[in-house]
């Protein structure tokens, strides 16, 4: 068994590493990879995007969505907007208010059992930042964390 780094890019966000991810070595084909724990890792995705600074991309919105187990209609009526409205915020084609930014950080920080403060959340808001990456320490899936990026 070998490890190192992989994309986690099936969690539906494309800038989620796994370091130290062990791997089966494999054929010709390539390695297996065996994600242990899968609902523990996402829920550290969840923490590793609400923490991070820089307004949510469309990607980040679907991803905390679906983790927070709401449809697209739950969430619309949970954010006093339309399902198409969300459908949009998705898809990238409409940009989220830094208000909705800080109501979606606060709902899933709620969801996640932390504490998330308006002023911190409003800060972690702040207008689009060029590029995020989330590293996830995958060396022991009973106990996901996220690492600096």
């Amino acid at each position: 068994m070998d490890a190192d780094i992989y994309n986690y890019s099936a969690c539906g966000l494309d800038n989620v590493m796994l370091v130290d991810m062990p791997r089966l070595m494999g054929d010709d084909e390539g390695d297996t990879i065996i994600i242990a724990n899968i609902n523990g890792l996402h829920r550290c995705i969840a923490h590793s995007v609400v923490s991070a600074p820089g307004r949510l991309t469309s990607q980040e919105i679907k991803f905390l969505r679906t983790w927070a187990g709401y449809t697209q209609a739950e969430f619309a009526a949970l954010m006093d907007v339309s399902r198409i409205t969300v459908n949009h915020w998705e898809k990238g084609e409409a940009c989220l208010t830094r208000n909705n930014d800080v109501l979606i950080r606060q709902m899933v920080a709620e969801r996640l059992g932390e504490d998330l403060t308006f002023s911190e959340a409003t800060d972690k808001a702040a207008p689009m930042i060029a590029e995020k990456h989330y590293q996830i320490d995958a060396s022991n899936p009973k106990a996901y964390s996220a690492k600096p990026a």
